[in-house]
């Protein structure tokens, strides 16, 4: 929106601003081409390379989020639909500010804390250390399983959630993942 921009350019907040000429009031033309490029080519983690297909094994995203503005930061949400109700999936890239067992310790504390603040009630039924293996490499995590009721596919119901959490990944990143 050519107010908007205006708005942008006045504010002062960056160094440098493009908007694409020929651009009218409605962006249609470009928003169109953004969203298939994000539906079909997927978002990825810049640093690390890691990709979020729009669609992976079943599993259809329907989230991407950026964090930061140099997309260090992100996560991406996905559903799949069941004949029981569905699975919800979310994948977390953040920096780890250092590689330390004391710094993984504490992401996967963190976690934890993040799960019981986003779901009263919940309770931690286990913990154990869980290792992934991919590319011949094997990665130290740690995984957390909680149970909680809440609204879920439509109807209030008892619900189960898994938390992986794996650090350091390439020296530098914590990579979470969860399943409800």
């Amino acid at each position: 929106n050519c107010v908007a921009n205006g708005k942008l350019l006045r504010a002062g907040q960056f160094d440098d601003i493009w908007i694409q000429p020929a651009a009218g009031d409605a962006g249609g033309a470009l928003g169109a081409a953004l969203a298939v490029h994000h539906i079909h080519l997927g978002q990825s983690h810049a640093a690390t390379g890691m990709r979020f297909p729009g669609e992976v094994g079943g599993f259809v995203r329907n989230t991407f989020t950026r964090y930061d503005m140099a997309g260090l930061d992100v996560a991406a949400g996905y559903d799949l639909a069941t004949p029981e109700g569905g699975l919800a999936a979310t994948v977390t890239i953040h920096p780890l500010e250092a590689a330390t067992a004391g710094a993984c310790a504490g992401a996967f504390e963190g976690a934890k804390r993040e799960v019981a603040a986003a779901h009263p009630g919940a309770k931690v039924t286990g913990e154990a250390e869980v290792r992934l293996e991919k590319g011949g490499d094997a990665r130290p995590g740690r995984k957390a399983a909680f149970e909680y009721h809440e609204l879920f596919a439509g109807r209030r119901q008892p619900l189960q959630s898994e938390l992986y959490v794996f650090c350091p990944v390439g020296g530098r990143w914590i990579i979470k993942y969860r399943f409800t």
